[in-house]
């Protein structure tokens, strides 16, 4: 009896050392923790990005709507914008802008110079005339957050439909820019990066209520579609194409209200969907209301989620 009970004992014991065994082994195929941070910080360094390109891009269209008279500045030349000179080299003119102060809105102050060059006789406002624009120490800051960008490079800017933006919803229906560029940007953290940009922007609505509608047609290897490309914080190359037009509207600090972006970041085995138009609490935004928030979708070694990230 005492032997039956010695082995039934046993086997008891090793029933419960295999369970504990079992129990604290780990699972191969469990899903390691994700570090988000480098994707959500590309969205957010691309929103700065585009942003100063947009202002930059309505600061031009403004200084050539004006003539260069500053009799003619009122609303169509930019607030805090002196034009340092204006010479003339053979075929082309160039115009100095210097940059010293808050935008007319007041919530981005900027510094530096934009060096402008067109060619004499071709008027801005003609269907596909084009400029070349020079970055030197652009620097734009949020006053919301006092973080900044600050952009050294060169940009190719066409105007594709002719015309100007203050002439939208009174003589004209839209305008349409194109913008190739290449720039050197300097992020909030010091880090340097070079950055390409293939924007197509249009402007439509009226006066004060204007939306500015963005589609991307850069192309690099396998990659189309492309709104930017280059490097990123942690010096991964990056592709990011438009699948669904980017909206942004004035009433809303001309900040993303719709729209979708994909990042992809090879290196890192890296793909986020970005969709702009979401409020505090995650939700879609519904008529004129203006979002805070954007939605980024991830995917990363099969593992995926989603984050709703502040705009900034």
């Amino acid at each position: 009896m005492k032997t039956t009970h010695l082995i039934k004992t046993s086997a008891m014991l090793l029933a419960l050392a295999a369970i504990s065994i079992t129990g604290c082994k780990k699972d191969n195929n469990q899903d390691e923790t994700v570090d988000t941070t480098p994707m959500q910080q590309l969205a957010v360094d691309q929103n700065n990005m585009e942003m100063s390109i947009d202002e930059a891009t309505r600061d031009i269209d403004g200084v050539f709507a004006s003539e260069l008279k500053s009799t003619a500045f009122d609303h169509k030349m930019p607030c805090n914008v002196t034009i340092d000179s204006v010479s003339v080299n053979n075929d082309t003119i160039t115009v100095l802008l210097v940059y010293n102060g808050l935008n007319c809105k007041g919530n981005l102050n900027r510094t530096g110079k934009i060096e402008l060059k067109r060619k004499i006789g071709q008027r801005w406002g003609i269907p596909n005339s084009s400029l070349s624009a020079r970055f030197i120490d652009y620097t734009v800051t949020r006053v919301s957050n006092g973080k900044s960008l600050t952009l050294n490079g060169n940009k190719l800017f066409r105007n594709v439909t002719g015309g100007f933006v203050f002439l939208v919803g009174t003589l004209q229906d839209s305008v349409t820019f194109e913008t190739t560029a290449t720039l050197q940007a300097v992020f909030d953290n010091g880090s340097t990066r070079n950055w390409n940009v293939a924007r197509c922007t249009t402007f439509t609505g009226n006066q004060d209520t204007l939306q500015l509608s963005i589609t991307g047609f850069g192309a690099s290897g396998t990659y189309s579609n492309l709104v930017m490309w280059g490097t990123n914080r942690e010096s991964n190359e990056f592709f990011t194409s438009i699948t669904t037009p980017v909206v942004h509207k004035e009433l809303c600090d001309w900040d993303p209200c719709s729209g979708v972006k994909v990042h992809v970041v090879p290196a890192a085995s890296v793909s986020t969907t970005v969709t702009f138009g979401y409020d505090d609490n995650n939700q879609p935004v519904t008529g004129d209301d203006c979002p805070t928030r954007f939605r980024t979708d991830w995917v990363k070694n099969g593992q995926s989620g989603t984050v709703y990230q502040p705009l900034p």
